[in-house]
């Protein structure tokens, strides 16, 4: 994967979406993440930042997608790494809980899902400081 490849397809799929075509920029973002997902597995064990940062957006963009199962399960298996970043880890721990309210609010989920692909309707808000890790 070059990086230019895999970023070509997240612009295309955003441009897809200002356009409202939601299904060529869930085929895009797909494509972004297999490529992603390819890197991450060729990289080296020493390249623990690179992996972390591109495995937490692979699955990422599989979610975009619209592919739930595929980004579970790629955020499951990353999430079991001894390498895996602390960042990376917060973040997928974030994408789980958010599939999991999807598939739970069931057609209402896939409809937000929609429309914060769309940039209708922006990210979750943050919650709490209280429960935010605190870094030394």
């Amino acid at each position: 994967m070059s990086y230019e490849e895999s970023q070509r397809r997240i612009y295309d799929a955003e441009a897809a979406l200002r356009e409202g075509d939601l299904h060529r920029a869930r085929v895009l973002y797909r494509e972004a993440a297999e490529l992603q997902r390819a890197f991450v597995n060729a990289q080296p064990a020493e390249r623990v930042r690179t992996k972390s940062v591109f495995g937490a957006s692979a699955a990422t963009l599989f979610y975009k997608a619209g592919d739930l199962d595929e980004a579970e399960q790629l955020t499951q298996t990353l999430l079991t790494q001894t390498w895996l970043e602390q960042g990376a880890s917060v973040k997928l721990r974030g994408l789980l809980k958010q599939i999991a309210d999807d598939r739970a609010s069931g057609a209402h989920g896939a409809i937000r899902q929609r429309l914060r692909m769309l940039g209708v309707l922006g990210p979750r808000p943050p919650r709490s400081p209280l429960f935010h890790d605190v870094r030394p």
